[in-house]
Protein backbone atom coordinates (compact mmCIF):
# COMPACT_ATOMS: atom_id res chain seq x y z
CA UNK A 1 0.00 0.00 0.00
CA UNK A 2 1.76 3.31 -0.90
CA UNK A 3 2.36 5.61 2.45
CA UNK A 4 -0.48 8.17 1.42
CA UNK A 5 -2.74 5.75 1.30
CA UNK A 6 -1.87 4.41 4.86
CA UNK A 7 -4.89 4.12 7.27
CA UNK A 8 -7.37 5.63 4.56
CA UNK A 9 -9.58 3.33 3.65
CA UNK A 10 -11.75 4.10 0.25
CA UNK A 11 -15.21 5.77 1.03
CA UNK A 12 -18.21 4.34 -0.60
CA UNK A 13 -20.83 5.92 -1.58
CA UNK A 14 -24.20 5.00 -0.07
CA UNK A 15 -26.02 2.87 -1.40
CA UNK A 16 -23.78 2.21 -4.45
CA UNK A 17 -20.85 0.11 -4.94
CA UNK A 18 -18.88 2.92 -6.37
CA UNK A 19 -15.75 3.72 -4.20
CA UNK A 20 -13.73 7.04 -4.69
CA UNK A 21 -10.06 7.08 -5.02
CA UNK A 22 -7.97 8.52 -2.01
CA UNK A 23 -7.04 11.58 -4.48
CA UNK A 24 -10.70 11.86 -4.22
CA UNK A 25 -11.26 11.36 -0.77
CA UNK A 26 -8.66 13.58 0.25
CA UNK A 27 -10.58 16.63 -1.93
CA UNK A 28 -13.68 15.91 -0.38
CA UNK A 29 -12.28 16.01 3.26
CA UNK A 30 -10.78 19.18 2.30
CA UNK A 31 -14.50 20.72 1.92
CA UNK A 32 -16.01 18.68 4.83
CA UNK A 33 -17.37 20.66 8.32
CA UNK A 34 -15.47 19.25 11.25
CA UNK A 35 -18.71 17.40 12.05
CA UNK A 36 -22.36 17.46 11.83
CA UNK A 37 -25.25 17.76 14.27
CA UNK A 38 -28.09 15.74 13.78
CA UNK A 39 -31.30 16.07 15.46
CA UNK A 40 -34.29 13.96 16.29
CA UNK A 41 -37.15 15.84 17.79
CA UNK A 42 -40.33 15.23 19.91
CA UNK A 43 -43.36 16.82 21.03
CA UNK A 44 -41.45 18.44 23.93
CA UNK A 45 -37.23 18.11 23.34
CA UNK A 46 -35.05 16.89 21.13
CA UNK A 47 -31.99 14.69 20.98
CA UNK A 48 -28.63 16.19 19.08
CA UNK A 49 -25.69 13.61 17.82
CA UNK A 50 -22.87 15.15 16.79
CA UNK A 51 -21.02 12.79 14.60
CA UNK A 52 -17.44 14.42 13.91
CA UNK A 53 -15.45 14.32 10.37
CA UNK A 54 -11.78 13.50 12.17
CA UNK A 55 -11.30 11.32 14.96
CA UNK A 56 -12.29 12.93 17.73
CA UNK A 57 -15.13 10.98 19.71
CA UNK A 58 -18.86 12.04 18.85
CA UNK A 59 -20.86 13.48 21.41
CA UNK A 60 -24.88 13.78 21.96
CA UNK A 61 -27.34 15.42 24.23
CA UNK A 62 -30.47 16.69 25.10
CA UNK A 63 -32.42 19.96 24.98
CA UNK A 64 -35.79 20.75 26.29
CA UNK A 65 -37.51 23.17 23.68
CA UNK A 66 -38.19 25.68 26.28
CA UNK A 67 -36.24 29.13 26.37
CA UNK A 68 -33.79 28.12 28.34
CA UNK A 69 -33.63 24.63 26.97
CA UNK A 70 -32.94 26.36 23.65
CA UNK A 71 -30.15 28.52 25.50
CA UNK A 72 -28.43 25.31 26.67
CA UNK A 73 -28.12 23.94 23.14
CA UNK A 74 -27.20 27.70 21.92
CA UNK A 75 -23.93 27.06 24.19
CA UNK A 76 -23.47 23.55 22.82
CA UNK A 77 -23.68 24.64 19.35
CA UNK A 78 -20.99 27.29 19.92
CA UNK A 79 -18.58 25.14 22.14
CA UNK A 80 -18.67 22.21 19.33
CA UNK A 81 -17.54 25.12 16.42
CA UNK A 82 -21.32 26.03 15.52
CA UNK A 83 -21.24 23.06 13.58
CA UNK A 84 -23.89 22.34 10.87
CA UNK A 85 -27.20 21.48 11.76
CA UNK A 86 -29.41 18.86 10.20
CA UNK A 87 -33.16 17.81 11.22
CA UNK A 88 -35.32 14.68 10.56
CA UNK A 89 -38.45 16.04 8.96
CA UNK A 90 -39.70 19.16 8.28
CA UNK A 91 -42.47 21.36 9.73
CA UNK A 92 -44.42 19.62 12.36
CA UNK A 93 -43.00 18.92 15.45
CA UNK A 94 -39.17 20.93 14.40
CA UNK A 95 -41.60 23.95 14.06
CA UNK A 96 -40.28 25.41 17.23
CA UNK A 97 -37.01 24.77 16.73
CA UNK A 98 -36.65 25.89 12.74
CA UNK A 99 -38.21 29.34 13.86
CA UNK A 100 -35.59 29.18 16.96
CA UNK A 101 -33.06 28.52 14.33
CA UNK A 102 -33.89 31.33 11.64
CA UNK A 103 -34.25 34.07 14.63
CA UNK A 104 -30.39 32.89 15.09
CA UNK A 105 -29.50 32.83 11.67
CA UNK A 106 -28.45 29.26 12.16
CA UNK A 107 -28.63 27.97 8.45
CA UNK A 108 -30.15 24.02 8.77
CA UNK A 109 -31.19 21.04 6.40
CA UNK A 110 -34.22 18.91 6.81
CA UNK A 111 -33.65 15.64 5.93
CA UNK A 112 -36.82 13.42 5.37
CA UNK A 113 -37.51 10.61 7.65
CA UNK A 114 -37.75 8.20 5.57
CA UNK A 115 -34.39 8.18 4.17
CA UNK A 116 -33.18 8.60 8.16
CA UNK A 117 -34.76 5.55 8.46
CA UNK A 118 -33.45 3.84 5.58
CA UNK A 119 -29.74 4.98 6.69
CA UNK A 120 -30.02 4.19 10.04
CA UNK A 121 -30.83 0.33 9.38
CA UNK A 122 -28.05 0.51 7.18
CA UNK A 123 -25.82 2.10 8.65
CA UNK A 124 -25.97 2.59 12.47
CA UNK A 125 -28.05 0.08 13.94
CA UNK A 126 -31.77 -1.64 12.71
CA UNK A 127 -33.01 -0.64 16.10
CA UNK A 128 -34.98 2.56 16.52
CA UNK A 129 -34.33 4.98 19.65
CA UNK A 130 -33.56 8.86 19.41
CA UNK A 131 -30.36 8.93 19.85
CA UNK A 132 -29.83 6.81 16.86
CA UNK A 133 -32.38 8.53 14.74
CA UNK A 134 -30.32 11.79 15.66
CA UNK A 135 -26.66 10.07 14.61
CA UNK A 136 -28.11 8.48 11.29
CA UNK A 137 -29.27 12.45 10.33
CA UNK A 138 -26.00 13.69 11.26
CA UNK A 139 -24.10 10.85 9.62
CA UNK A 140 -26.74 11.11 6.55
CA UNK A 141 -25.72 15.04 6.06
CA UNK A 142 -21.82 13.98 6.15
CA UNK A 143 -22.54 11.51 3.15
CA UNK A 144 -24.77 14.20 1.28
CA UNK A 145 -22.12 16.95 1.94
CA UNK A 146 -19.22 14.31 0.38
CA UNK A 147 -21.51 13.61 -2.59
CA UNK A 148 -22.40 17.18 -3.20
CA UNK A 149 -25.97 16.69 -2.97
CA UNK A 150 -26.67 18.02 0.62
CA UNK A 151 -28.42 21.64 -0.65
CA UNK A 152 -31.43 19.92 -1.84
CA UNK A 153 -32.34 19.95 1.65
CA UNK A 154 -32.26 23.12 2.63
CA UNK A 155 -35.42 25.02 3.04
CA UNK A 156 -35.43 28.49 1.93
CA UNK A 157 -39.77 28.97 1.69
CA UNK A 158 -40.72 29.57 5.21
CA UNK A 159 -44.92 29.91 5.13
CA UNK A 160 -46.60 32.76 6.95
CA UNK A 161 -47.79 31.47 9.86
CA UNK A 162 -49.95 34.61 10.20
CA UNK A 163 -52.40 32.95 7.46
CA UNK A 164 -51.98 29.60 7.44
CA UNK A 165 -53.15 28.64 10.87
CA UNK A 166 -56.29 30.96 10.11
CA UNK A 167 -56.94 29.33 6.58
CA UNK A 168 -56.05 25.65 7.97
CA UNK A 169 -58.56 26.05 10.61
CA UNK A 170 -61.37 27.15 8.12
CA UNK A 171 -61.06 24.22 6.63
CA UNK A 172 -60.78 22.13 9.26
CA UNK A 173 -64.30 24.09 10.38
CA UNK A 174 -65.93 23.41 7.17
CA UNK A 175 -64.75 19.54 7.40
CA UNK A 176 -66.76 19.45 10.97
CA UNK A 177 -69.70 21.59 9.84
CA UNK A 178 -70.05 18.82 7.38
CA UNK A 179 -70.42 16.46 9.53
CA UNK A 180 -72.41 17.55 12.27
CA UNK A 181 -74.86 18.64 10.14
CA UNK A 182 -75.10 14.95 8.91
CA UNK A 183 -75.71 13.77 12.33
CA UNK A 184 -78.18 16.48 13.22
CA UNK A 185 -80.22 14.92 9.95
CA UNK A 186 -80.28 11.65 11.53
CA UNK A 187 -81.23 12.56 15.11
CA UNK A 188 -83.80 14.69 14.11
CA UNK A 189 -85.23 12.04 12.03
CA UNK A 190 -85.33 9.99 15.18
CA UNK A 191 -86.68 12.67 16.95
CA UNK A 192 -89.85 13.17 14.58
CA UNK A 193 -90.41 12.13 11.04
CA UNK A 194 -92.84 14.81 10.26
CA UNK A 195 -90.36 18.01 11.12
CA UNK A 196 -87.57 15.94 9.26
CA UNK A 197 -89.69 15.52 6.00
CA UNK A 198 -91.02 19.39 6.67
CA UNK A 199 -87.27 20.52 7.22
CA UNK A 200 -86.27 18.91 3.83
CA UNK A 201 -88.79 20.72 2.29
CA UNK A 202 -90.54 17.73 0.54
CA UNK A 203 -93.89 18.01 3.19
CA UNK A 204 -97.08 17.63 1.20
CA UNK A 205 -98.98 19.79 3.96
CA UNK A 206 -95.98 22.48 4.69
CA UNK A 207 -94.03 24.54 2.51
CA UNK A 208 -90.06 25.10 3.72
CA UNK A 209 -86.59 25.82 1.64
CA UNK A 210 -84.35 22.73 1.72
CA UNK A 211 -82.14 24.92 3.28
CA UNK A 212 -84.02 26.22 6.23
CA UNK A 213 -82.00 24.04 9.05
CA UNK A 214 -78.59 26.23 7.51
CA UNK A 215 -80.28 29.40 9.28
CA UNK A 216 -78.64 30.48 12.60
CA UNK A 217 -82.21 30.70 13.72
CA UNK A 218 -82.89 26.82 13.41
CA UNK A 219 -79.77 25.76 15.22
CA UNK A 220 -80.23 28.40 17.70
CA UNK A 221 -83.90 26.43 18.79
CA UNK A 222 -82.74 23.25 18.43
CA UNK A 223 -79.92 23.65 20.80
CA UNK A 224 -82.40 25.65 23.47
CA UNK A 225 -84.87 23.36 23.38
CA UNK A 226 -84.62 19.92 21.54
CA UNK A 227 -87.77 18.40 22.77
CA UNK A 228 -89.54 18.97 19.47
CA UNK A 229 -93.19 18.03 20.93
CA UNK A 230 -92.90 21.00 23.64
CA UNK A 231 -92.81 23.91 20.58
CA UNK A 232 -96.72 23.51 20.16
CA UNK A 233 -96.74 24.68 23.95
CA UNK A 234 -94.59 27.71 23.68
CA UNK A 235 -95.70 30.95 22.73
CA UNK A 236 -94.90 32.61 19.43
CA UNK A 237 -92.74 35.35 21.33
CA UNK A 238 -90.62 32.69 23.50
CA UNK A 239 -89.79 30.58 20.27
CA UNK A 240 -88.37 34.06 18.42
CA UNK A 241 -86.71 34.11 21.69
CA UNK A 242 -84.85 30.87 21.37
CA UNK A 243 -84.09 31.31 17.39
CA UNK A 244 -81.87 34.06 18.36
CA UNK A 245 -84.61 37.13 19.08
CA UNK A 246 -84.44 38.76 15.40
CA UNK A 247 -87.65 38.77 13.71
CA UNK A 248 -87.03 38.17 10.16
CA UNK A 249 -89.44 38.58 7.21
CA UNK A 250 -91.26 35.20 7.07
CA UNK A 251 -90.09 34.41 10.92
CA UNK A 252 -93.63 34.32 12.22
CA UNK A 253 -94.89 32.20 9.47
CA UNK A 254 -92.03 29.58 10.13
CA UNK A 255 -92.97 29.70 13.65
CA UNK A 256 -96.67 28.91 13.42
CA UNK A 257 -95.92 26.03 10.82
CA UNK A 258 -93.25 24.06 13.39
CA UNK A 259 -95.63 24.94 16.29
CA UNK A 260 -98.36 23.01 13.73
CA UNK A 261 -95.68 20.30 13.15
CA UNK A 262 -95.07 19.50 16.66
CA UNK A 263 -98.64 19.47 17.77
CA UNK A 264 -98.73 16.03 17.32
CA UNK A 265 -94.96 14.97 17.82
CA UNK A 266 -94.15 13.02 21.10
CA UNK A 267 -91.94 13.87 23.36
CA UNK A 268 -88.29 12.92 22.71
CA UNK A 269 -86.33 11.00 25.16
CA UNK A 270 -83.84 12.76 27.42
CA UNK A 271 -80.51 11.17 25.49
CA UNK A 272 -81.50 12.03 22.03
CA UNK A 273 -82.62 15.76 23.28
CA UNK A 274 -78.81 16.03 24.79
CA UNK A 275 -77.60 14.80 21.95
CA UNK A 276 -79.36 16.96 19.41
CA UNK A 277 -78.54 20.18 21.41
CA UNK A 278 -74.97 19.03 21.87
CA UNK A 279 -74.46 19.07 18.09
CA UNK A 280 -76.65 22.47 16.77
CA UNK A 281 -74.37 24.18 19.84
CA UNK A 282 -71.56 23.16 18.30
CA UNK A 283 -72.78 24.00 14.70
CA UNK A 284 -73.45 27.65 15.90
CA UNK A 285 -70.14 27.67 17.44
CA UNK A 286 -68.13 26.36 14.27
CA UNK A 287 -69.86 28.71 12.15
CA UNK A 288 -69.21 31.40 13.91
CA UNK A 289 -65.83 30.61 14.23
CA UNK A 290 -65.51 30.10 11.07
CA UNK A 291 -67.34 33.95 9.97
CA UNK A 292 -64.73 35.24 12.82
CA UNK A 293 -61.84 34.28 10.50
CA UNK A 294 -63.33 35.36 7.25
CA UNK A 295 -63.32 38.82 9.10
CA UNK A 296 -59.71 38.21 10.57
CA UNK A 297 -58.17 37.54 7.15
CA UNK A 298 -59.76 40.68 5.66
CA UNK A 299 -57.92 42.60 8.12
CA UNK A 300 -54.50 41.03 6.98
CA UNK A 301 -55.67 41.43 3.37
CA UNK A 302 -54.73 45.19 3.01
CA UNK A 303 -51.14 44.42 4.04
CA UNK A 304 -50.57 41.80 1.63
CA UNK A 305 -50.41 42.63 -2.38
CA UNK A 306 -50.66 39.14 -3.43
CA UNK A 307 -53.80 38.58 -1.60
CA UNK A 308 -55.54 41.93 -3.10
CA UNK A 309 -54.06 40.80 -6.79
CA UNK A 310 -56.32 37.38 -6.35
CA UNK A 311 -58.95 39.34 -4.80
CA UNK A 312 -59.65 41.18 -8.11
CA UNK A 313 -60.82 38.38 -9.38
CA UNK A 314 -64.27 37.67 -9.47
CA UNK A 315 -65.15 34.57 -7.98
CA UNK A 316 -61.52 34.17 -5.27
CA UNK A 317 -62.80 35.87 -2.30
CA UNK A 318 -60.40 36.10 0.95
CA UNK A 319 -60.84 32.79 2.44
CA UNK A 320 -59.43 31.17 -1.06
CA UNK A 321 -57.11 33.84 -2.05
CA UNK A 322 -55.85 33.49 1.34
CA UNK A 323 -55.26 29.43 1.20
CA UNK A 324 -53.36 30.03 -2.03
CA UNK A 325 -51.27 32.03 -0.81
CA UNK A 326 -50.69 30.60 2.46
CA UNK A 327 -49.74 27.24 0.74
CA UNK A 328 -48.20 28.53 -2.34
CA UNK A 329 -45.16 30.49 -0.02
CA UNK A 330 -43.62 32.04 -2.61
CA UNK A 331 -44.14 31.20 -6.49
CA UNK A 332 -40.64 31.23 -6.79
CA UNK A 333 -40.26 27.71 -5.95
CA UNK A 334 -42.59 26.49 -9.17
CA UNK A 335 -40.44 27.14 -12.03
CA UNK A 336 -43.95 26.86 -14.61
CA UNK A 337 -47.14 26.31 -13.94
CA UNK A 338 -47.08 22.88 -14.55
CA UNK A 339 -44.86 22.28 -11.23
CA UNK A 340 -47.39 24.04 -9.36
CA UNK A 341 -50.13 21.52 -10.64
CA UNK A 342 -48.41 18.81 -9.83
CA UNK A 343 -47.78 20.33 -6.36
CA UNK A 344 -51.81 21.27 -6.20
CA UNK A 345 -52.43 17.59 -7.43
CA UNK A 346 -54.04 19.19 -10.78
CA UNK A 347 -50.99 17.29 -12.94
CA UNK A 348 -50.78 14.33 -14.54
CA UNK A 349 -46.92 11.78 -13.91
CA UNK A 350 -46.41 9.72 -16.44
CA UNK A 351 -46.45 5.69 -15.09
CA UNK A 352 -44.08 3.94 -18.11
CA UNK A 353 -42.96 0.27 -18.22
CA UNK A 354 -41.49 -1.86 -21.04
CA UNK A 355 -43.60 0.13 -24.32
CA UNK A 356 -46.64 0.69 -22.32
CA UNK A 357 -46.98 4.24 -20.71
CA UNK A 358 -50.16 6.04 -18.95
CA UNK A 359 -51.03 8.94 -17.15
CA UNK A 360 -52.03 8.67 -13.49
CA UNK A 361 -53.09 11.11 -10.82
CA UNK A 362 -50.33 12.32 -8.33
CA UNK A 363 -51.32 10.89 -4.86
CA UNK A 364 -48.47 13.40 -3.31
CA UNK A 365 -50.08 16.97 -3.10
CA UNK A 366 -50.85 19.40 -0.95
CA UNK A 367 -54.71 18.68 -0.21
CA UNK A 368 -55.69 22.08 1.14
CA UNK A 369 -54.33 24.03 -2.17
CA UNK A 370 -56.00 21.70 -3.98
CA UNK A 371 -59.36 22.22 -2.45
CA UNK A 372 -58.87 26.32 -2.65
CA UNK A 373 -58.45 25.97 -6.35
CA UNK A 374 -61.60 23.20 -7.24
CA UNK A 375 -63.84 26.05 -5.15
CA UNK A 376 -61.93 29.02 -6.67
CA UNK A 377 -62.95 26.87 -10.26
CA UNK A 378 -66.52 26.15 -8.67
CA UNK A 379 -67.42 30.00 -7.64
CA UNK A 380 -65.55 31.25 -11.00
CA UNK A 381 -68.12 29.80 -13.58
CA UNK A 382 -70.97 31.11 -10.93
CA UNK A 383 -69.74 34.86 -10.81
CA UNK A 384 -68.35 34.81 -14.48
CA UNK A 385 -70.92 33.11 -16.86
CA UNK A 386 -70.28 34.23 -19.52
CA UNK A 387 -66.19 34.19 -19.35
CA UNK A 388 -63.69 32.40 -21.32
CA UNK A 389 -62.91 29.51 -18.49
CA UNK A 390 -66.86 29.23 -18.14
CA UNK A 391 -67.50 28.55 -21.56
CA UNK A 392 -64.04 26.00 -21.49
CA UNK A 393 -66.37 24.13 -18.76
CA UNK A 394 -69.19 23.83 -20.34
CA UNK A 395 -67.73 22.75 -23.87
CA UNK A 396 -66.15 19.96 -21.88
CA UNK A 397 -69.72 18.91 -20.47
CA UNK A 398 -70.76 18.73 -24.07
CA UNK A 399 -68.07 16.97 -24.88
CA UNK A 400 -69.46 13.96 -22.44
CA UNK A 401 -67.25 14.23 -19.74
CA UNK A 402 -68.62 14.61 -16.02
CA UNK A 403 -69.37 17.67 -13.94
CA UNK A 404 -65.93 16.27 -12.04
CA UNK A 405 -63.77 15.89 -15.08
CA UNK A 406 -64.84 19.15 -15.89
CA UNK A 407 -64.35 21.22 -13.08
CA UNK A 408 -60.42 19.35 -12.74
CA UNK A 409 -60.34 20.37 -16.25
CA UNK A 410 -61.35 24.16 -15.22
CA UNK A 411 -59.35 24.54 -12.07
CA UNK A 412 -55.99 24.12 -13.96
CA UNK A 413 -56.95 26.45 -16.78
CA UNK A 414 -57.60 28.96 -13.82
CA UNK A 415 -54.33 27.44 -12.14
CA UNK A 416 -52.49 29.21 -14.96
CA UNK A 417 -54.21 32.44 -14.18
CA UNK A 418 -53.02 32.12 -10.93
CA UNK A 419 -49.41 31.36 -11.55
CA UNK A 420 -49.12 34.39 -14.13
CA UNK A 421 -50.93 36.47 -11.23
CA UNK A 422 -48.67 35.56 -8.50
CA UNK A 423 -45.58 35.81 -10.98
CA UNK A 424 -46.10 39.25 -11.85
CA UNK A 425 -47.06 40.35 -8.15
CA UNK A 426 -43.87 38.94 -6.92
CA UNK A 427 -41.88 40.55 -9.89
CA UNK A 428 -42.59 43.43 -8.44
CA UNK A 429 -41.79 43.07 -5.57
Amino acid sequence: MPPETAGVAPYRYAGTDRFITYKEYTMKTAILPHGVIGIDMDSTSFDWYFARTGSEKDSWGRCMTTKRGLQEFATVHSKLGKPVIALEGFHGQNLVLEKWLRSQEIPFYSIPPYNVAKYREAHISRNKNNKYDAHAVASFAINQIVQGDITKFQNYFVADYNIRPLTRRYHQLSALITSEYSNLWKYIKLASSDVYVALKGQHPDFHFSSTVLHTMGMLHLFAGEPDIAKWATLSSSTLIELMGGKRFVGRETLITSLKKLSHDSESVPMGLQETIRQIASNLVKFRQDRKHIGHTLERIAFSDPMLTALLQERGIGIVIASSIVSEVITIARFKNDDRLASYAGLGRTENKSGTGSSMRRSLNYNRYLKDAIITAAVQHVTKNPKSALSDYYHLKLKQGHSKFYARRALARALLRRIFKILKTVEGKG
